[in-house]
């Protein structure tokens, strides 16, 4: 197989679990998220993305700081997203919820604080959007949002899984990690 197949191939595999995992939502899959998704275009982020060279850089003394983040919030995200809760969570009390609290702070630290100029920025600035989605319940939003940190995980603190997602622009191979820009930009299939 050639790497233009290869990179086909892990486009259509990220394309299916986004549809399975569509399956199983009890609202019928993308279509409530598509209509929150929509609803909130005016609100995320700019999406003129910046080219960097390097994977990931570091801020001075802030690489083990950035591991720890994380680890911590993909263990966060696991549960919050992870064995249904995606389907099943409030957006209405992430308002009260410190931990949710917690992962925005982190995010904003870790886009302007932990990392240096690099590839990772492109994926915090795509968790802060998502994150913005998700205030506003959408649930897909919660899904991508988890895998970003999956993969960020696996590959930062080689944390084992049983899937990666690949949809990171610092680590993922192909293009992937445009599902995650097509779906901030509402520029879906």
């Amino acid at each position: 197989m050639n790497s233009a197949e290869t990179e086909s191939t892990d486009q259509q595999n990220t394309i299916e679990a986004v549809e399975n995992d569509n399956q199983d939502n009890e609202n019928g899959g993308l279509n409530d998220s598509n209509s929150n998704q929509e609803e909130n275009n005016n609100e995320i982020e700019d999406f003129e993305y910046e080219e960097y060279d390097e994977a990931v850089a570091y801020q001075s003394d802030q690489e083990e700081r950035v591991n720890n983040i994380i680890l911590k919030q993909h263990n966060y995200l696991n549960d919050k997203a992870g064995w249904g809760g995606a389907e099943s969570f409030d957006h209405e009390e992430l308002q009260n919820d410190e931990d949710w609290q917690a992962l925005r702070d982190d995010i904003n630290y870790l886009k302007n604080d932990g990392f240096a100029e690099s590839k990772i920025l492109i994926d915090m600035k795509n968790a802060h959007s998502m994150a913005d989605l998700v205030e506003n319940g959408d649930s897909m939003a919660l899904r991508f949002l988890h895998r970003i940190f999956h993969d960020l995980d696996m590959d930062i603190n080689e944390t084992d899984a049983d899937r990666y997602w690949n949809v990171t622009h610092a680590f993922g191979s192909g293009n992937n990690h445009e599902i995650i820009y097509a779906y901030l930009t509402g520029d879906q299939e």
